[in-house]
């Protein structure tokens, strides 16, 4: 059974969002985990690209009007 479990973690779709408003920021994150989503997030621009540097993810939501890039 535990094996099923570790199995299931490493097969969690790891999306990164990007969101200046922390509100949206929190209830998008809040949102995706409910659904089993790993969630990674970003305040802005250049926040995202150093999350991108350290792991690949794979999908970003991006608010399209955020500070810094």
């Amino acid at each position: 059974m535990w094996d099923e479990w570790a199995k299931e973690d490493e097969m969690k779709a790891k999306i990164l969002v990007v969101e200046d408003q922390p509100a949206m920021q929190r209830n998008i994150r809040m949102g995706l985990e409910m659904e089993g989503y790993e969630v990674l997030t970003a305040s802005d621009g250049c926040a995202a690209l150093a999350v991108l540097e350290a792991q690949p993810v794979d999908l970003i939501l991006a608010d399209v009007a955020m500070p810094r890039m």
